[in-house]
């Protein structure tokens, strides 16, 4: 744990945040979801579901949670570390997220919507909070963001689960669980960037590396940098995610 000071202050803020969601909420909102699941070799059945819309209840209630001390301390612990205070304050510049604005309010919609997801619940579990955390520390305290690319392979077929081609290129035997989560993702939008055959088994993945670079104000934020060599051509037909 590189910061105490905030750990402490979110874990504070997010207790908090919690008791206040539960006092104030007389009913929670819902939302109806695709699902997809895998039935066989390039079989996959499709339905719906309703669950719980955690992060809209966030939405619903983040004004007074802004209202919080505790809300309060997790901003005085940000603005007294400059590496913390520059991300919260400053605008996110590079090839893959040029203007990007992250401000405390973001932060803590994001903490607060994945921790009631994998809670699915507002009791406060301190396990999934320090995994939570964890990732969240490390994204501010490294000087660059990781992505991963993904282009499925057709009519390819291999014996190996992995190859590594070198330079942080495989192919990789895609995992039913990742393909159920394309297509429920897929068939959950108008518009998804997961596109390919239920018989796909294989795909390129490329993890590439960017640098968290920052504008100051009043600098033009559709700044963009030349993106990093050897991305273009697998970003064709794929998937790119940014790792936590």
């Amino acid at each position: 744990m590189k910061n105490a000071d905030l750990y402490k202050a979110l874990k504070d803020c997010t207790r908090a945040s919690l008791a206040l969601l539960i006092n104030s909420t007389a009913e929670l909102p819902t939302v109806t979801r695709a699902k997809s699941q895998a039935t066989g070799p390039g079989g996959f059945s499709h339905y719906f579901v309703d669950e719980t819309d955690w992060s809209m209840l966030v939405v619903k209630n983040i004004e007074g949670i802004k209202h919080l001390k505790e809300y309060d301390d997790v901003d005085s612990v940000l603005q007294k570390d400059a590496t913390l205070a520059k991300q919260i304050n400053g605008l996110l510049i590079g090839p893959f997220h040029s203007g990007m604005r992250f401000d405390l309010d973001n932060f803590l919609y994001y903490l607060l919507s994945k921790l009631l997801r994998e809670q699915n619940g507002m009791d406060f579990k301190e396990p999934l909070f320090d995994a939570l955390y964890e990732n969240i520390e490390n994204y501010f305290y490294r000087e660059t963001v990781e992505y991963r690319y993904f282009s499925p392979l057709e009519q390819f077929e291999m014996e190996e689960e992995k190859v590594d081609l070198g330079n942080g290129v495989c192919i990789i035997k895609i995992s039913e669980e990742e393909k159920e989560q394309m297509f429920s993702q897929a068939r959950d939008s108008w518009f998804s960037p997961y596109s390919f055959s239920a018989f796909s088994e294989y795909a390129f993945e490329l993890y590439a590396t960017t640098p968290k670079l920052f504008a100051r104000d009043g600098e033009d934020s559709d700044i963009l940098l030349k993106r990093p060599s050897g991305t273009d051509a697998a970003e064709t037909n794929s998937m790119r995610r940014a790792r936590p």
